[in-house]
């Protein structure tokens, strides 16, 4: 929260469309009402990806923590403030290295929560994707208490060699995947 609110100038929690339309005009980015329209989360990302993320460029380490609740997909919410969710990203000089996150257990919350991503999709015109049946029946089963960290080994090599842009460590590109 408060990195998003010195970067952006806006409350990630409380802020509103408008409010992310109008941070967006004021850093010049005119993609950004076609990109994210309605969808608060896709603003969220946008202005995290476009303002929050270059900010950190300066700083060597940095772990950002309690993204907001509608950014928490396999993430469960903080107990004391479900307005956050207990998930976590690690940056290296503002490159992304990690996200990791306190696993949601709850198959309920979690087949709600796939519900409404997929509305959110459905209203975005973006193709429908389909609930892991398997991985609410697992949660059915019992899910221990577990957090974890996925470390992209692409971004560590792109730090490791200094290049700039993630298709000089890849074997072979997204386009050809």
């Amino acid at each position: 929260q408060t990195v998003f609110i010195t970067a952006v100038g806006v409350d990630p929690l409380s802020a509103s469309v408008t409010d992310f339309s109008v941070a967006a005009e004021r850093f010049e980015l005119p993609d950004a009402q076609s990109v994210c329209g309605q969808n608060r989360s896709a603003w969220l990302d946008f202005l995290f990806s476009c303002v929050v993320q270059p900010s950190l460029v300066s700083i060597p380490l940095v772990m950002v923590y309690d993204y907001p609740a509608c950014q928490a997909s396999l993430a469960r919410l903080k107990e004391n403030n479900p307005l956050v969710s207990e998930r976590f990203e690690v940056f290296v000089s503002g490159v992304e290295l990690g996200n990791g996150f306190y696993e949601l257990s709850d198959p309920v919350e979690q087949r709600c929560r796939f519900d409404a991503e997929i509305a959110q999709r459905e209203q975005s015109a973006l193709p429908r994707a389909a609930i892991d049946q398997r991985f609410i029946a697992a949660l059915e089963k019992g899910l221990p208490s577990c957090s974890g960290i996925a470390l992209g080994i692409d971004r560590l090599l792109m730090l490791r060699t200094g290049a700039d842009d993630i298709a000089e460590v890849l074997s072979f590109g997204f386009d050809r995947a």
